[in-house]
């Protein structure tokens, strides 16, 4: 029943981004304190550019530690 329900909800949710339809939540590859700020919802198209975008960013900040 619960993986119904996310189908059906992920058919009316709108992509934060592009706001096209079938966007499902999902944790960001963040850190922040406030929990909820590591969360977006975001298409399957987005939330790849997103991963792609944290991807760079955490490897630009390691490069700077070491």
């Amino acid at each position: 029943m619960k993986k119904c329900w996310v189908w059906m909800k992920s058919r009316v949710t709108r992509c934060q981004c592009c706001g096209s339809f079938g966007a499902t939540t999902q944790r960001q590859n963040t850190r922040y304190v406030n929990d909820a700020q590591n969360f977006v919802t975001l298409c399957p198209r987005c939330h790849e550019e997103n991963d792609a975008h944290w991807e760079a960013m955490w490897s630009d900040y390691y490069s700077g530690c070491l």
